[in-house]
């Protein structure tokens, strides 16, 4: 893979250079950028902003890591833009250009051009892989609201390098001199904070905002809903000087108040989005401060409201496969699924399913009964340390079925591993004796609606490993809606 930005760059020069005529947050990191980008777009739109958002990798097909206010555009559009931006791809190598754009490249293109044609007030773009070779990252300082770098692990070692520090200043490259403020999601390694910290200094960048992660707030009423869909309330302190209040007899305007506490019901599961959730709160309150987005108000109220609201597919979602399987007698439980494709995601995912055992096992909620045993469907790139993801994912009492996963559009690079090999991962460093291999989740969807093999019945079941896994599970089950 020739990362390099020369490409990108001589395409976007033959388009206008489209990037530039927006004001952009752009958001690197190993995990948590996708959420974060959700949390963003989801809080801008609510003010009233019109948002383009871009996200990668797509989950079903290219079009859906393009969305204008929180909807993907749709496929009609993407193709026109598409199409345009490969017949100015294609002149320029017919002009002489040595290499054609690659399929990212491609992408990011024509985002950018759909952005520019759709009168926006902020676009906000993950960048893809790494940061300072990255297709993204051809935006001038003057156009940049804000750099977001979230949590930082290692993945992609091949491209980026084995340790926290050569990854960290790859994910850094998206700084720029003269841009406004850095913000640097909560990292679990020092040197991440410093490497990029560090690189933040050498371009004189003066506001560096370090992010300390929410916290779940204590009391009876700390969490409600479903054991599936918990509300479960968080707190942070933060400067919300900039927000307002609707107007209340004897109170006071929120711009009077600064470092206060704000309480919120996250949108998304698990502990790790309390540091997501604390690095998109705290961008928003800095661009909401800065004069370079005019028009941003929201009242606090609303803010809550809608962080409550936020979705992110594939991301410790719950899905109910109960119409597939419903000659299965009582599997109407839904099942978690999860894109945990890195050690430190896995960490997290394992995490939460301890969490949900303990809740699913005291609510008297299980089809099955009370067990602590998981059926880990598992899926994985090419290339990926499953090892050590499987050693984070998997105890004793668990079993896996390992699949494949269909080849996803547009990126030709990307490769499942085989199943069998994952298996054999499995038994050769004694993680997991009970193992069973299939070629696809149809067939696992398959074997879970005949009810052979599964007994004694797991307390439940998790999908994870590539979220190329996570698509296919969503086109079997006809994209049903999350809980």
């Amino acid at each position: 893979m020739n990362l390099s930005l020369e490409r990108i760059t001589k395409l976007l020069a033959a388009l206008g250079n489209p990037q530039d005529r927006s004001k952009v947050i752009h958001v690197a990191g190993t995990n948590g950028k996708g959420s974060v980008c959700c949390i963003l777009s989801q809080v801008l739109v609510s003010a009233g902003l019109r948002v383009g958002r871009f996200n990668s990798p797509h989950l079903l097909v290219p079009s859906d890591s393009i969305s204008i206010n929180n909807s993907t555009i749709d496929k009609s559009v993407f193709d026109c833009f598409y199409s345009y931006v490969c017949s100015v791809a294609e002149q320029l190598f017919l002009q002489g250009s040595p290499d054609f754009p690659t399929n990212f490249e491609l992408l990011t293109a024509t985002a950018f051009e759909c952005f520019v044609n759709s009168q926006l007030d902020v676009i906000i773009v993950e960048a893809g892989l790494g940061g300072r070779n990255d297709a993204t990252n051809v935006f001038r300082s003057s156009s940049l609201l804000a750099c977001v770098i979230t949590s930082i692990g290692l993945d992609h070692i091949q491209q980026l390098g084995n340790t926290i520090e050569s990854i960290s200043t790859h994910k850094a490259g998206i700084l720029k001199l003269g841009v406004p403020v850095v913000v640097i999601a909560p990292q679990s390694e020092e040197i991440a904070t410093e490497t990029i910290v560090k690189e933040a200094k050498s371009l004189f960048i003066e506001s560096i905002e370090i992010v300390e992660p929410a916290k779940w707030s204590k009391g009876a009423n700390e969490e409600t809903g479903s054991v599936y869909q918990p509300h479960r309330q968080a707190e942070l302190f933060d400067n919300f000087s900039w927000c307002y209040q609707e107007v209340r007899r004897g109170g006071r305007s929120s711009n009077e108040i600064m470092n206060k506490r704000f309480r919120f019901t996250p949108g998304l599961n698990g502990d790790s989005q309390l540091e997501n959730f604390a690095t998109a709160i705290r961008t928003l309150c800095i661009i909401g401060r800065s004069e370079k987005l005019k028009g941003f108000r929201i009242s606090e109220r609303i803010f809550a409201q809608e962080l409550e609201k936020v979705r992110w597919p594939g991301r410790l979602e719950w899905l109910n496969i109960n119409p597939l399987v419903k000659d299965f007698g009582k599997m109407s439980d839904p099942i978690l699924i999860d894109g945990a494709h890195n050690e430190p995601a896995a960490k997290k995912l394992r995490s939460y399913v301890e969490y949900a055992l303990q809740k699913i096992n005291s609510s008297g909620l299980s089809n099955f009964g009370p067990s602590n045993s998981i059926l880990w469907v598992f899926g994985a790139s090419r290339g990926k340390d499953i090892k050590n993801v499987l050693k984070e994912l998997v105890k004793e009492e668990d079993s896996v079925w390992t699949v494949g996963f269909s080849k996803p559009e547009g990126m030709p690079w990307v490769s499942c591993i085989d199943p069998s090999e994952i298996e054999q991962t499995l038994k050769s460093e004694s993680i997991c004796l009970k193992v069973k291999s299939f070629e696809n989740i149809s067939k696992i969807l398959e074997k879970i609606r005949s009810g052979k093999s599964m007994w004694p019945p797991p307390a439940l079941i998790v999908v994870c490993g590539s979220l190329y896994l996570i698509a296919d599970l969503h086109r079997e089950t006809n994209n049903l809606k999350n809980i």
